[in-house]
């Protein structure tokens, strides 16, 4: 998934309101990520089929659609129809829908890089890690924000799984976010995340990840008795 439109003026910058960690959900454990021994990172998809969105939101659904597999840059028309949809207050409810059930939301870390959403995206590629929110109203008319985790990338040309076409429309992007997933998705989001940081800022951590090491700083956060911090 790919955010492709610009944030909005009311933009947010981080999460807001995220409660606390989901108890009972599936705990991130050891497994095979591009062939070789890793974390993975368990996510339950949520039923993302909005009413309306605000901001960045609306940019997260329309990136989805985009980075799907069935969308290349000979059907840009297709998502230019789509966007046209979206202006329209009825339509804009299907829209969501529509690129909403393009969504397939994972999450598997290795010491070579990140796999998600059946993209591969090298260490060497991942500038920060970035959350934001959205506030809107959900298929059922209720408001709601929207929390998401995102990578921004150095460009997507390295990107696993992108064709050059698509790749080359991602590069256009102003913010260039591979998103990852909405918060409410992990078990324990904040950890995530701080893991994500420090794997991204630390390239010496990443060598934990072949090992138990790697699944207790996806579960209890940095290992401050292993010299990171």
């Amino acid at each position: 998934m790919i955010e492709w439109l610009p944030r909005r003026p009311f933009e947010g910058d981080g999460w807001s309101g995220l409660g606390p960690p989901r108890k009972g959900g599936a705990m991130p454990h050891a497994g095979i990520v591009q062939g070789g021994p890793g974390v993975v990172v368990p996510v339950r998809p949520l039923d993302l089929r909005l009413g309306s969105l605000r901001g960045d939101g609306f940019a997260v659904l329309v990136g989805g659609g985009f980075a799907w597999n069935g969308i290349g840059l000979h059907h840009v028309y297709i998502a230019s129809a789509i966007g046209a949809l979206f202006a329209l207050g009825g339509a804009r409810r299907a829209g969501h829908r529509l690129i909403a059930s393009r969504r397939h939301p994972s999450l598997s870390l290795g010491e070579t890089g990140v796999e998600t959403g059946g993209l591969f995206v090298p260490w060497s590629g991942v500038e920060e890690v970035v959350t934001f929110h959205a506030r809107g109203m959900d298929a059922e008319g209720k408001k709601r924000t929207w929390n998401h985790l995102a990578l921004r990338v150095r460009d997507f040309d390295a990107v696993v799984g992108l064709p050059p076409s698509r790749a080359g429309l991602a590069n256009l992007t102003r913010r260039r976010l591979l998103l990852v997933a909405e918060a409410s998705e992990l078990t324990d989001p904040r950890t995530v995340a701080s893991a994500l940081r420090l794997l991204v800022k630390r390239p010496e951590a990443r060598l934990l990840l072949s090992g138990p090491e790697g699944v207790r700083l996806l579960t209890h956060g940095a290992l401050h008795g292993g010299g990171l911090s």
